[in-house]
């Protein structure tokens, strides 16, 4: 929690608690809460801030938008907790950005205010320091999905519990290092992880075509009208690899034929995803 001095009264505590999403008739609305702490002292008295209005950015510094309090004043009572809020706005295109410079990730912010505040016999200047707050990656996802941010789409994969499913370990376990890489914008790096939990995940499930399990590829497309889901799911994992492949020999000597492939931010996110629901359903008890 950070700190201002009050003249003449004592420290006020002052703290970044939460931040909000919702969608606005322009843009969207972003909602930052405030958390202030009165100095603890004998004295059952207060102070009034006015003039209250803020900004809001991210970790790195960056301006979003300006805080508005909506209110006529804040008051802070001695030995006492209190909460308030501030709204900006932001339209689509600044919100897109974030999301590309997020990466994936979770998502630092930092807020800071300003106003007046009375005391008993003039108003004095009152400014925070920026407070920080981290949002998680899954609750900023959420936020986003709740204010109908149109270019997104929430959807959750439940993933098997290794302890439940042994012989998925190693696929989970790559795919984890494929998000960590993803949210640090290796994208390349993401893909690669995500061969080798394919390869993980066909050798658990003994498909045709998978390392261990050689078979010609003609030989899975064959007879395609008449095959099972299972076999059609086969066939998805088959197709995954083969995207994936170039990643996977990144850094390594070139493979004859191979050409050199570079993923970016969409390519690697489409690729996690289709990775973890194939996973996912692979995991299921017949």
């Amino acid at each position: 929690m950070e700190s201002v001095q009050v003249r003449d009264w004592g420290h006020v505590g002052c703290e970044f608690v939460d931040l909000s999403v919702r969608k606005a008739l322009v843009g969207y609305a972003l909602s930052a809460k405030f958390g202030l702490q009165g100095p603890r002292h004998g004295a059952r008295d207060h102070r009034d801030l006015t003039g209250v209005a803020g900004e809001l950015s991210l970790g790195n510094g960056d301006v979003v938008c300006r805080l508005e309090h909506q209110g006529s004043f804040v008051r802070i009572h001695a030995n006492s907790p209190a909460t308030f809020e501030m709204a900006g706005h932001v339209d689509h295109a600044h919100l897109e950005a974030i999301e590309a410079r997020r990466s994936g990730g979770d998502i630092a912010w930092k807020a800071r205010f300003w106003g007046l505040v009375f005391t008993p016999d003039r108003p004095d200047s009152f400014q925070t320091p920026p407070c920080a707050l981290a949002v998680p990656q899954s609750e900023w996802v959420k936020a986003l999905a709740a204010a109908q941010w149109s270019r997104l789409m929430l959807i959750e994969v439940p993933m098997p519990d290794p302890q439940d499913h042994p012989e998925m370990a190693r696929a989970l376990g790559f795919l984890a290092q494929a998000r960590e890489r993803l949210g640090r914008g290796e994208y390349r790096g993401a893909v690669a992880h995500c061969r080798e939990a394919l390869e993980a995940l066909g050798h658990a499930k003994k498909d045709p075509g998978s390392q261990n399990f050689p078979v010609k590829e003609g030989d899975l497309f064959a007879h395609n009208r008449g095959k099972t889901k299972e076999e059609r799911f086969q066939l998805l994992r088959f197709a995954a690899r083969v995207v994936t492949h170039p990643a996977h020999h990144a850094g390594k000597e070139p493979e004859a034929g191979v050409p050199d492939v570079e993923y970016d931010r969409a390519d690697a996110y489409a690729i996690v995803m289709h990775v973890a629901m194939l996973i996912a359903q692979a995991s299921r008890r017949p």
